[in-house]
């Protein structure tokens, strides 16, 4: 047997591992929750201590703009903050949508060459193309100085997992809010 022939099933498993790695890190690399702040310049953030809620809602089925209130005010205890009904430094309010996020395709290929006599080959080709929708969420929090009524500060969360928003998956909602009320004050 020609010994070129004998090496093709070892090619095939080499080209499939290497095509399936390929796959796991771009759909890896497609899952990062991004994080944005803006916030208006010259504002002086140092004398902030107190806040309270002005509105929460949530168009995402099942899931309590309340019940995600309640880990912001965690965090923001955290960092400080305190939450009081009367006279609050500022105002907060979060909205939390969900979006369909149409990414770029996917692109899955396959191609086979057989080495024929001397000179010659075979190939053969083939190409699938994968569109890449998810439904996603984005958290979107407006921190607004309460005596002015400005909006002095703007941060937002994208592309978070719908799965985050389930009561099995608090702790990773909790670090996606840590990571987006974390940017306030701006530094």
């Amino acid at each position: 047997m020609n010994p070129q022939l004998a090496s093709i099933p070892t090619m095939f498993r080499s080209l499939w591992r290497f095509w399936l790695l390929a796959l796991v890190l771009i759909m890896c690399g497609c899952a990062s929750t991004k994080y944005n702040q803006d916030f208006k310049p010259g504002t002086d953030f140092s004398g902030h201590k107190t806040y309270n809620w002005r509105g929460a809602s949530s168009d995402i089925p099942g899931v309590s703009a309340q019940q995600i209130q309640r880990q912001a005010d965690t965090q923001l205890a955290s960092q400080g903050l305190s939450r009081t009904e009367s006279n609050p430094d500022l105002l907060f309010d979060m909205k939390i949508v969900s979006r369909i996020s149409t990414g770029s395709s996917t692109g899955l290929g396959l191609s086979i060459g057989l080495p024929l006599g001397r000179h010659g080959s075979i190939g053969l080709g083939g190409g699938k193309s994968m569109p890449n929708d998810k439904q996603e969420g984005i958290i979107i929090v407006d921190i607004t100085d309460a005596p002015t009524n400005n909006l002095i500060w703007r941060g937002s969360a994208e592309a978070v997992p719908l799965q985050h928003f389930s009561l099995s998956n608090e702790a990773k909602l909790a670090e996606v809010l840590r990571k987006l009320l974390s940017q306030y004050p701006p530094k």
